[in-house]
C-alpha cells in the first residue's frame, strides 16, 4: 500500500558528489548534539518516490517523539507521530489510521529523546563529504529490513532530509526546505485522537 510506504518513507534528493568515508567519532558526536538541541522545527518538504512520482507538504517536528507530515492535495496522506506511536491517515478513506510503533520506523532516529548516532547497534556507516554528511542507520526490529540515510549540511550544520532504502533497494527521498526553528507549532497538530475525530466527522 502506497500510504504504508509513506510511513517508512522519505528522504533527501541530493546530488552528493564523491568522497571517501571517514570515521572521526567527533562528526557523529556533533550531529547527535545538534539533533538533541533541535526541539522544534517546521519546514516544507518534497518527497520523491521510487516510481518517480513526487509529493509535497509541510513537516512539523517537536522533539522528543512528536512529528507531523501534512501532504498537499491531491495526496491524501497525513502522518502523525505522537508519543511512541505513528498513525497514517488516508483522508479519502472511511477507515481509521494505520498504527505503528515509532521505534519500528525510520523516523525513530529523528524523534528519540536522546539521539546517539554513534550507537554501534544502529550505525551502519557514515560518509563525510565536502559539504554534506550521510549517516546510515538500521532498525533493530526484524520487520523493518531497510535502512535510512540521514543527510546533513556540514556548515552550518543542519538537517537536509533523509533517504529510505527498503529491503529491495527501492529509494524514497525526502527533501526539507529551510528549517524554521522559531515556528509556533500548536500541540494539537500532534494529537492522533484529535485527528481521528476530524477524520470521523469528514467521513460521516
Amino acid at each position: 500500500m502506497r500510504l504504508r510506504a509513506l510511513a517508512v518513507a522519505a528522504a533527501a534528493a541530493l546530488s552528493l558528489g564523491s568522497s571517501a568515508a571517514q570515521d572521526a567519532p567527533s562528526v557523529l558526536d556533533r550531529i547527535s548534539a545538534y539533533m538533541n538541541e533541535l526541539t522544534s522545527a517546521q519546514a516544507s518538504f518534497r518527497q520523491i518516490n521510487a516510481d518517480g512520482s513526487e509529493s509535497t507538504g509541510t513537516f512539523y517536528l517537536q522533539r522528543p517523539w512528536n512529528a507531523r507530515m501534512d501532504y498537499d492535495p491531491p495526496e491524501p496522506a497525513l502522518i502523525i507521530a505522537s508519543g511512541r506511536t505513528v498513525a497514517i491517515f488516508d483522508r479519502k478513506s472511511n477507515s481509521g489510521p494505520e498504527m505503528y510503533p515509532v521505534r519500528g520506523t525510520p523516523i525513530y532516529f529523528l524523534l528519540a529523546d536522546d539521539v546517539d548516532l554513534s550507537d554501534s547497534e544502529y550505525l551502519i556507516r557514515h560518509i563525510v563529504r565536502d559539504e554534506l554528511t550521510e549517516v546510515h542507520l538500521r532498525s533493530l526490529r526484524k520487520k523493518f529490513k531497510g535502512y535510512i540515510k540521514l543527510v546533513f549540511a556540514n556548515d552550518p550544520l543542519s538537517l537536509l532530509g533523509w533517504i529510505f532504502v527498503d529491503e529491495f533497494d527501492n529509494i524514497t527521498q525526502f527533501v526539507l526546505g529551510p528549517l524554521d526553528r522559531n515556528a509556533d507549532i500548536p500541540d494539537r497538530l500532534f494529537s492522533i485522537n484529535a485527528e481521528k475525530k476530524l477524520h470521523e466527522n469528514r467521513s460521516s
